[in-house]
């Protein structure tokens, strides 16, 4: 057998692909730059008929369903978007549809939607202030950390809403909710 195909790792993700049964076959003999020889030959080689009967089995498994099910969901969700583009883009669709299919595709997406905002602000990665007060510092991050930094040890640093924080050390931390 002359294939590109040489390794196990390539033979299987090969068998994968086929016995999902997602696409045509000769999109997945084009992805793998397979001809038909070439695809012939495999299908009269043992190592790759096992891994093929392996790969259709494990993909046919009753533990498999939940996955079987977002695959071809998510397949006809890709088909449909070309037809939700065509609406969204048509002038004589009413504004209310448009919007309701706006909101849908942008669920598609993981955009919008109630907690959008706060996924938004999590992958942002919060934010930090800095107030310098002459010789005495406050950091507060995200989490509402507060750490004062002092230069006198027996200073007292007040922040309206918050306790006192007495320093002794250099460095005091305290955790409060800021909200």
């Amino acid at each position: 057998m002359t294939a590109p195909l040489g390794r196990d790792l390539d033979l299987i993700r090969l068998a994968r692909e086929i016995a999902i049964d997602h696409y045509d076959i000769e999109d997945i003999l084009n992805r793998y730059q397979l001809t038909y020889e070439q695809w012939s030959a495999l299908c009269e080689h043992p190592r790759f008929t096992q891994l093929l009967a392996n790969e259709e089995e494990a993909w046919l498994a009753a533990t498999n369903t939940t996955q079987r099910v977002k695959l071809k969901s998510a397949a006809v969700i890709e088909q449909y978007l070309e037809k939700a583009h065509a609406s969204l883009m048509n002038d004589n669709e009413a504004l209310v549809a448009k919007t309701g299919l706006a909101k849908l595709i942008a669920s598609f997406a993981g955009i919008g939607g109630d907690d959008y905002q706060k996924r938004i602000g999590q992958e942002a990665g919060g934010f930090s202030i800095t107030i310098n007060l002459g010789d005495r510092t406050l950091n507060i991050d995200r989490s509402g950390a507060v750490e004062a930094v002092v230069e006198d040890e027996d200073d007292v640093l007040e922040i309206e809403g918050l306790p006192a924080l007495e320093v002794g050390e250099d460095v005091f931390a305290i955790n409060a909710d800021l909200a």
